[in-house]
């Protein structure tokens, strides 16, 4: 756990989420009960094809609309995020992961303790049919170089956006924007 303190007590364990409480010290010398969340940590991946076609999700699921998104999902106990990331790839795409490249790793909220680990999957192949769980509709969309940068404006919509992870539309909009940083991009996704 990183933002829960090793004194907190674990108050709610769900299938997903854990709640946690402990006493914390506050500014004018006072104790008050703080909370925090923690779930498993989340591995993801830009699929690359041989094409050189970007390969995105269009995930379906019971309790929310439509969207686009990277695949990927939750990292087990045992595994590293490596893979984790891999394994979740193959269970959506039904690609084998050659190269997993990594990209940038954040944690999305103050409340929450859980990081999302993206990285970019290369020398896919194709090995099967994915292994959806029974909660999920995945289907794959393709995208150029440059209809995959232009994901990141939020009006995107014609090309299937907006992509659900802010920290990736960002990363897009700076590709957008600086061409250092769109040679950067370009060479993680194509080059050896």
């Amino acid at each position: 756990m990183g933002r829960i303190p090793k004194h907190a007590k674990k108050v709610f364990e769900g299938n997903i989420f854990s709640t946690w409480q402990w006493d914390q010290e506050c500014y004018d010398g006072s104790t008050q009960v703080f909370e925090g969340l923690s779930r498993p940590d989340y591995g993801t991946a830009v699929g690359v094809l041989d094409s050189k076609e970007i390969l995105l999700a269009w995930d379906e699921q019971p309790d929310r609309k439509p969207l686009l998104t990277s695949i990927g999902g939750r990292i087990e106990a045992d595994e590293t995020p490596e893979a984790g990331a891999a394994r979740e790839f193959r269970e959506e795409t039904g690609y084998e992961v050659g190269e997993l490249r990594p990209w940038f790793t954040y944690t999305p909220s103050g409340k929450i303790d859980f990081s999302v680990y993206m990285y970019i999957a290369r020398d896919l192949k194709k090995v099967g049919e994915p292994q959806l769980d029974v909660g999920e509709r995945i289907e794959l969309r393709t995208f150029s170089f440059e209809d995959f940068l232009r994901l990141g404006n939020s009006s995107s919509k014609d090309l299937d956006g907006p992509l659900r992870d802010w920290e990736l539309r960002i990363r897009l909009l700076e590709a957008q924007l600086d061409k250092e940083k769109q040679g950067e991009l370009y060479s993680l996704l194509y080059k050896d």
